[in-house]
């Protein structure tokens, strides 16, 4: 019993419901038949800057020099190089002097690519920094600190 009095409507309330439900409709088509974007209209962009590109790894440095010479046959391998420019540094290297020759050890999958270089090119050159242990410094035979991990022929080579 108490769902049946609850449950029903008068008739003006289905008049009301009625009326309203058409004003609705006729607004909802003038709003789509008027809808143009005014002037003044915010356009949303993406205005975020783009992601940077990854740097070079920690303890790395990539340098454009002028290829001096080489040992090759010596073990370890070392080439020299003197710096003309740093490009970029990795994060934790240590500065590199410009104008100075450079002793960089050459591991044995590069010294094929150092042997077709001639003195005074100009190469683009890829270093890792390498750290000693305090017994390696004393008992090392080669000074450098400096690994080749890549070589290219800088673009403007003489």
């Amino acid at each position: 019993m108490i769902l049946i009095v609850f449950g029903c409507d008068s008739s003006e309330d289905k008049k009301n419901k009625n009326s309203t439900a058409q004003n609705a409709d006729s607004t909802i088509v003038q709003d789509t038949v008027d809808s143009t974007v005014s002037q003044d209209t915010i356009q949303i962009m993406d205005i975020r800057p783009p992601h940077p590109e990854p740097g070079l790894p920690p303890g790395t440095a990539r340098i454009t020099g002028l290829f001096l010479g080489a040992k090759l046959q010596s073990a370890p391998a070392i080439m020299k190089v003197e710096v003309i420019t740093v490009n970029e540094y990795g994060s934790s290297t240590p500065a590199i002097g410009t104008g100075v020759p450079l002793t960089v050890l050459v591991p044995d999958f590069l010294t094929k690519n150092v042997k077709m270089l001639k003195p005074d090119k100009k190469i683009v050159c890829l270093l890792n920094y390498r750290q000693f242990l305090a017994s390696d410094n004393d008992s090392s035979t080669d000074n450098s600190r400096w690994v080749l991990k890549g070589i290219s022929p800088a673009e403007d080579s003489k």
